[in-house]
């Protein structure tokens, strides 16, 4: 087909340039047309799929070939240190610092009160006559004494327990921050990461779809925000530049090659040539048969006299 043949020699620049495609994705962004497209692309095809999975028994694992398996359970089991930074930041809150304080002082409180409590309580062995009321008396009078012993070392000990606790709790955190980032914890999160990994795999379908469902309420949301999101980001001049050079960058690639070079490499020259003749030889008779294709022939090329 000489028109075919033609047009494998042409260009992604003799049809596209980055201005046009810059026009096109305003167009699309706009919110009324991402809100059609949703509705009657995105969402349906959405709740095709979940209702297949609904009935699937298919695991999740079927979706990868062993090699595949085998490589990213490998890769999510290597050590993962956390950000040291992010850790610092989060241990350092202040929400974080009232908790360990409040844990700290509850547990050094709850013993000192245990440990002063029973100062003074016990009581002699039952013995008898002026021995045994000596004895008593004697008890009496030292659990008095010991008792308010007790109460004020109590109170003391108290003291020293918030003094205590507000000098300690900075170093506490530090700690915690050690302790998260350190190559023990990055060791035990891979390893869980991987288990986690290898868990879900046995995972059947349906049971994905009913935590999706689960969650529709959010994913509702999200649509919802999504047409804002994109009319936003698409009036962002800064973004629009970086897109701007991403198109030019792609074109430039592209126009390294003709079309026809383009269809080898994807393996789908033939396949373009069949289709181009099975769909457009009866579209092109269509057209020369149409109304219009007849009134415009008419008076472009007049009859004789």
């Amino acid at each position: 087909m000489l028109a075919f043949d033609f047009l494998c020699q042409r260009r992604v620049s003799d049809f596209l340039s980055t201005d046009q495609i810059l026009a096109a994705i305003d167009q699309g962004s706009d919110r009324e047309r991402v809100v059609r497209f949703q509705e009657r692309f995105v969402k349906p095809q959405r709740q095709r799929l979940l209702e297949r999975a609904r009935k699937s028994t298919i695991q999740l694992g079927s979706w990868l070939p062993a090699g595949a398996r085998d490589e990213l359970a490998a890769m999510l089991g290597e050590p993962a240190p956390l950000p040291r930074s992010w850790v610092e930041d989060a241990v350092a809150s202040e929400r974080v610092r009232e908790e360990v304080k409040a844990m700290l002082h509850d547990t050094l409180t709850g013993f000192v009160s245990k440990a002063t409590a029973g100062l003074g309580e016990a009581t002699p062995p039952a013995v008898g006559g002026a021995i045994g009321r000596l004895t008593k008396n004697f008890a009496a009078a030292g659990k008095g004494l010991l008792g308010g012993l007790g109460d004020t070392l109590q109170k003391q000990l108290q003291e020293k327990v918030r003094d205590f606790v507000d000098g300690s709790v900075s170093a506490i955190q530090r700690r915690i921050a050690d302790k998260l980032t350190s190559e023990e914890t990055a060791v035990h999160m891979g390893k869980r990461r991987r288990d986690a990994f290898l868990k879900a795999l046995s995972w059947e379908e349906a049971r994905v779809a009913r935590w999706m469902e689960k969650e529709k309420r959010s994913g509702d949301r999200l649509d919802a925000l999504l047409p804002a999101i994109v009319q936003h980001n698409a009036a962002r001049a800064e973004l629009r530049e970086v897109v701007k050079e991403e198109v030019a960058a792609v074109l430039e690639e592209l126009n390294r090659q003709t079309l026809g070079e383009l269809l080898d490499e994807l393996g789908l020259r033939d396949w373009a040539r069949k289709g181009t003749v099975r769909a457009g030889i009866p579209l092109l008779q269509a057209f020369f048969a149409s109304e219009g294709f007849g009134a415009w022939w008419s008076e472009a090329v007049p009859g004789p006299g």
